[in-house]
């Protein structure tokens, strides 16, 4: 995927590197050209009054500007003409922590970019100068709904809206942020090492600085600004910013570098994870609770696991044939803090690059996604491809999924992380809920999640992982539900994402295709 690669590309995966010869054959650097546009990529928060007004009510109804049928799990069908969005969080109290949070992260932010140097290359001296920030994506936030979704709950309970304008036009923007793909040519590494706590009890990925790492990262580039770090960082308060120096940062589709592209101009390239290498971590990802000290300072990894807190150890009643054996499975999960590898969390990042740059029409409003596996494997085969080469460049705990020291589940109808993608209602195993992250329309999911299985069989490790998958109901019934802030609108499939994805056609009506932004074409 990137000119330039033959020195370090084969220590990738022999299929991982077809996929990047093919790539690199068949996409001509015009169809670029929409990509390295980064104008426009940072959004400007809205700002609203009385932030905590005490009297807000649970929830707010947003009228629509169109009648839409919709598809209800129960099978019936209903016309509206609104949806609602919950306006409170658990606490005042949490909010402000998190404004607080938010306003420390800014000035971090400013700091970053004082301190960075200023290219004195001749070509700079007649030029203006830009100061220039990018986050380097690895995990969910390539999933745009993901993004837009930290965005909107930020705005709703950290600033207290309660009128309806004012929601309307934090979820108006048409907007669409194109990532540029690319990939850090070395001395870094994607692994599974976050850990979520409670209630969740999952790993997600991190970027690792590993001096030993050979093969490249590949990820996306997005420009950002004060606001956007600000934002995000209660989101991302668990992981270190590592800094990424742009000279190593390879844009695909070309030979260049990110220092190449803006030679005159102060970069400030970041992505969040943690600064030790793998082999500081010799047992494994339990080793994170040892070495990295964002993590073991805090609750409650701070003090030996305690087996009331930790409701996974039902996953170990599963039977020796999918977990091992039975005191083995909880002294393993101890050691990992209640810890478990979700498809769930995999599906948003798979998802998220398989639905890159697609909005779905809902009225006035717009959601990202929507796009048909059908759709996406016929005329879109470039994101089938980025996904498979997410998926190789990626460090798999194969070993320990082996040896059951780390359980891998498929958790997708009851899912553990905060913001999964829109899971139909009759996909999910009672009482657990979905997200409302990239996805595709409910007739479509089974699909989707046959596509994202695929691609990661496609390359030994992955292929793996997915054999040892821990399958069956029986794994939701072990545990237990995470509540999120749109529980009681996706119960009610009352929310913004049911109307998008559970739309259906009045008749004589043709529902809008949903739209491709970004222009990610094969020759």
């Amino acid at each position: 995927i990137w000119v330039g690669a033959p020195l370090f590309l084969p220590t990738i995966y022999v299929s991982a590197m077809l996929h990047i010869i093919l790539f690199v054959v068949l996409l001509p650097v015009s169809a670029w050209r929409r990509e390295f546009d980064f104008t426009n990529c940072a959004r400007t928060p809205t700002i609203f009054h009385d932030p905590h007004d005490t009297d807000l009510p649970e929830e707010m109804v947003v009228p629509l500007a169109e009648t839409i049928t919709l598809s209800h799990s129960a099978g019936n069908s209903a016309e509206v003409q609104s949806f609602s969005v919950p306006l409170r969080s658990a606490s005042q109290s949490v909010a402000q922590d998190k404004s607080d949070v938010i306003e420390h992260a800014k000035i971090l932010f400013q700091n970053y970019m004082d301190a960075l140097p200023t290219p004195n290359a001749p070509v700079c001296d007649d030029q203006t100068r830009t100061d220039r920030a990018f986050v380097f994506a690895i995990g969910s936030i390539f999933n745009d709904e993901s993004k837009r979704a930290s965005q909107f709950k930020s705005d709703v309970f950290n600033t207290g809206v309660k009128k309806v304008e004012a929601v309307k036009q934090a979820l108006l923007s048409e907007d669409v942020t194109c990532p540029v793909f690319a990939a850090i040519r070395s001395g870094f590494r994607r692994m599974w090492t976050y850990p979520s706590g409670g209630p969740n009890h999952f790993w997600a990925v991190s970027l690792h600085k590993d001096e030993a790492q050979a093969p490249p990262v590949f990820g996306s580039l997005t420009q950002v600004d004060k606001d956007w770090f600000g934002m995000m960082r209660p989101r991302e308060a668990d992981y270190d910013v590592l800094k990424i120096p742009p000279e190593i940062v390879v844009m695909s589709g070309t030979s260049k570098s990110l220092r190449d592209m803006y030679p005159c101009d102060k970069l400030f390239v970041f992505g969040y994870g943690y600064h030790h290498p793998v082999a500081n971590m010799p047992t494994g990802l339990s080793d994170i609770f040892r070495v990295e000290n964002r993590i073991k300072n805090r609750s409650p990894f701070n003090q030996a696991p305690d087996k009331t807190e930790i409701p996974t150890l039902k996953l170990c009643e599963l039977g020796q044939e999918r977990v091992g054996n039975k005191i083995f499975c909880e002294n393993n999960l101890m050691a990992n803090y209640g810890h478990v590898l979700t498809q769930s969390y995999i599906d948003i990042i798979m998802a998220g690059i398989l639905e890159t740059g697609f909005t779905t029409k809902v009225g006035e409003f717009t959601v990202h996604g929507g796009a048909s596996p059908d759709i996406i494997s016929g005329r879109y085969l470039f994101h089938v491809i980025i996904a498979k080469i997410f998926a190789s460049t990626t460090t798999w705990p194969v070993d320990e999924v082996k040896g059951r020291r780390v359980l891998f589940i498929n958790d997708r109808a009851c899912p553990r992380n905060g913001n999964p993608i829109y899971t139909p209602k009759e996909k999910l195993h009672a009482p657990h809920g979905g997200g409302i992250s990239s996805s595709v329309f409910a007739k479509d999911i089974d699909k989707l999640y046959n596509m994202i299985d695929a691609a990661m069989k496609d390359f030994p490790d992955g292929r793996a992982m997915i054999e040892m998958r821990i399958e069956g109901e029986d794994v939701c019934e072990k545990l237990v539900k995470v509540t999120r802030w749109m529980d009681n609108q996706l119960e009610k499939e009352d929310s913004l994402w049911d109307l998008a994805y559970r739309r259906v056609p009045k008749e004589h009506e043709q529902l809008p295709v949903p739209a491709q932004s970004c222009q990610y074409k094969m020759a």
